[in-house]
């Protein structure tokens, strides 16, 4: 037990170094709304401090979630404070009576979960009352050491999907496998370059795939634009089914063909 602790105070020291060497991050969070539906889209890594903060994965509590990756709780933390005093919480109330969407890229996907798992957490602990309808992220790093469910569906699903590139070789976008954590219930879909595309579902096994040898072209923004787009996109099957019972065998979900989305 003494082994562990000297080795987490190492890392908490290391970090409290990098943390010190480098003080410029400006993060940010943007609401976009067309008549009454909304999106909330968080930016992903742009600064040295959000890419050591994306490989800090040490566990940690955050608003009565626990096991959160330590490093996207530091980002979420900055930027929840941000949305708070700006008025954000009241503004998605009193705009939002269609839908209210939650994206992000990479870091912000990672963000965009946590958030998303927050607001529509039983407990309500920031106070939301217009919780999460549907929750898309793309390259998103995983966020907790269990899966994160949505306490505001039976299934424990989010509405939505977390997309992921492959490679020729089969090989997934590395950020998929950051700090050996897990994603949340929520459907997968692996895309190829020759726009195959799989989805995996909310109570299915995650993707196994080995990671590609490097972070880039896979896991640009760019990437995930140019072979997803606005066509050809699965829909995850909704509702995803009962909840999954701890223990017991999930079934796979099937895979509908694609359909053109505009």
């Amino acid at each position: 037990a003494s082994s562990r602790h000297i080795e987490k105070a190492a890392v908490q020291q290391l970090w409290a170094s990098i943390m010190a060497l480098v003080t410029l991050d400006q993060d940010y969070a943007e609401l976009w709304r067309r008549g009454q539906d909304c999106i909330l889209s968080f930016r992903g890594s742009d600064s040295a401090v959000d890419f050591a903060n994306d490989v800090y994965a040490l566990p940690r509590s955050f608003h009565g979630l626990s096991g959160l990756s330590s490093g996207v709780v530091n980002e979420l933390g900055n930027l929840l404070t941000l949305i708070q005093t700006q008025g954000g919480k009241t503004i998605v109330q009193n705009s939002c009576h269609g839908s209210f969407t939650v994206t992000g890229h990479s870091l912000g996907g990672a963000l965009a979960i946590i958030f998303s798992a927050l607001v529509n957490k039983a407990s309500n602990p920031l106070g939301w009352s217009r919780k999460v309808d549907e929750l898309y992220v793309f390259g998103s790093m995983p966020v907790a050491t269990t899966r994160l469910r949505n306490d505001q569906h039976p299934s424990g699903c989010f509405k939505g999907a977390s997309y992921l590139n492959l490679d020729s070789g089969g090989r997934i976008d590395p950020a998929y496998v950051t700090g050996g954590l897990q994603h949340p219930h929520i459907a997968i879909i692996t895309v190829d370059g020759g726009g195959k595309q799989v989805v995996h579902g909310c109570h299915d096994p995650q993707p196994s795939h080995p990671p590609a040898a490097t972070l880039m072209p896979l896991h640009m923004f760019d990437t995930y634009t140019n072979r997803i787009g606005c066509a050809g996109i699965p829909h995850p099957p909704w509702p995803p089914g009962p909840t999954l019972q701890q223990g017991s065998a999930p079934t796979p979900s099937p895979t509908p063909s694609p359909t053109p989305r505009h």
